[in-house]
């Protein structure tokens, strides 16, 4: 058995799914890796660009530096967030629905969403920049924001290529563009770090480049790929928005209640604060090439699996989902139980010593997270996010009550532990939702098929 079918199998596909794969996309790496392997090692090497980036600044710059880039990223990722539930899940959701040129139309018109929404993100930065300036918020971040604001444009239109290729199921593609970004990246901050020049708004400088060199080159090279019509895009826009509204809201929650916790420490302890929480975060990420590897081949398999087989394949892929990540995560998040202190401060310095607690936390939130990933998905690929919405809702209500109480009063340790309380939280009642949605479903068809045959009878 080839490969490239083992690793489908072992990732649950449907049969049906299986073949449609095999027979579109063919074998991956001359043949010998699969779809899920080729995610898991492009994810590899984003999340080692990210690690790197962060242990660079963390060992060579100051706590305070740290923090502010910690800062930055949290800026970064709320807008990513955004920009995902605007645009590139519901093109995750609707390509596979198209084909040839009206693929290339919508593919057009996601690129020009995704402009506009950059020009708007650039708007706001500025005028965080400019209130930052007169003496609001942590001292320094003010320069951090005005990096953003080159940088951003460049690290959006990065993920959106991602995006792109990962809905296309072209992850081989993304492992190139990513490689390249991540060779670029590192080097120039090993450079600047030996030449002593290396800051927290420096490091958004380099990224930014970086991602723009990488980015405009795709784009050029894969320049037919997409046919722009402002037309088009106004109209692929409110279909966008039938479930990108909730999305975006869902997305705007969730990230609040994971990315918040940085922004409440610095607030009540100062930026070292949030390099601690920086440092060991990053150590709990040393785990995201298998999660986030896997989500990226796994949102759009649930989009083809629904085209395909409707809810039932769908409920069964979740499943399986759900019990891939628990298995594959575990190992991990109990090496990080046992040895997480030391690997902070023997990666960071020992500036970090005695946060093994924290990562502790972080490591079980990690796979918490990790198992609320499926059902969520799958509500979005139901068009049901407004369920995901009121969810987010709920774990936000927890973040802004017990997770700002234990943040204040307990400081990483009390962020943690807010966290992990608002994700398990969200994870039960997710589970449920999904599930009686799921019956639901279930009923209606049965009931329908129930009609259709009395009639037939009738008849």
């Amino acid at each position: 058995m080839r490969a490239d079918n083992i690793v489908l199998d072992t990732l649950g596909l449907p049969a049906r799914l299986m073949n449609r794969i095999k027979a579109e996309h063919g074998g991956l790496s001359e043949g010998a890796l699969g779809n899920g392997i080729v995610a898991v090692l492009d994810q590899g090497v984003v999340s080692a660009a990210n690690f790197s980036t962060g242990l660079i600044i963390g060992r060579v710059c100051s706590k305070e530096q740290f923090g502010l880039y910690m800062l930055g990223f949290t800026i970064i990722m709320v807008i990513i967030g955004v920009q995902e539930s605007l645009i590139s899940i519901p093109y995750t959701i609707y390509s596979p629905q198209l084909k040839s040129v009206d693929l290339n139309k919508y593919a057009g018109s996601t690129l020009i969403h995704q402009l506009v929404f950059s020009i708007l993100s650039i708007f706001f930065l500025a005028i965080a920049a400019t209130t930052l300036s007169m003496g609001f918020g942590p001292p320094g971040l003010s320069g951090v924001v005005k990096a953003l604001i080159f940088a951003s444009i460049f690290i959006m239109l990065w993920d959106y290529t991602r995006r792109i290729l990962f809905a296309s199921l072209k992850m081989k593609s993304a492992l190139v563009l990513d490689s390249c970004l991540a060779v670029l990246q590192i080097g120039v901050l090993l450079l600047l770090a030996k030449l002593g020049y290396l800051s927290a708004s420096m490091a958004y400088w380099v990224v930014g480049t970086g991602c723009g060199v990488v980015d405009l080159s795709w784009l050029f090279l894969n320049r037919k790929k997409f046919k722009l019509s402002f037309k088009q895009a106004n109209a692929d826009l409110q279909r966008n928005l039938s479930i990108g509204v909730w999305i975006f809201g869902s997305g705007l929650l969730w990230s609040a209640r994971n990315y918040l916790y940085p922004w409440l420490l610095a607030a009540f302890h100062g930026t070292a604060s949030t390099a601690v929480w920086a440092a060991c975060l990053g150590v709990v990420a040393l785990c995201n090439p298998l999660v986030m590897g896997l989500q990226n081949f796994f949102t759009p398999q649930m989009a083809h699996a629904y085209a395909e087989g409707k809810i039932r394949v769908l409920y069964t892929l979740s499943l399986r989902t759900i019990t891939k990540f628990g298995l594959a995560l575990l190992p991990f998040c109990l090496l990080l139980f046992m040895f997480g202190g030391h690997l902070v401060s023997g990666f960071y310095g020992k500036k970090y010593v005695g946060n093994g607690l924290i990562v502790s936390i972080l490591a079980v939130n990690l796979l918490v997270l990790s198992l609320s990933f499926a059902p969520s998905r799958a509500l979005f690929t139901l068009q049901r996010a407004d369920a995901d919405f009121k969810i987010n809702i709920v774990s936000f209500l927890i973040l802004l009550s017990c997770g700002m109480f234990l943040a204040k009063h307990y400081g990483p340790v009390g962020a943690a532990a807010g966290a992990l309380l608002s994700n398990s939280t969200s994870l039960v009642l997710l589970l449920i939702v999904f599930s009686r949605l799921v019956r639901s479903q279930k009923s209606c068809r049965e009931s329908d098929k129930g009609r259709e045959y009395d009639r037939t009878f009738e008849g």
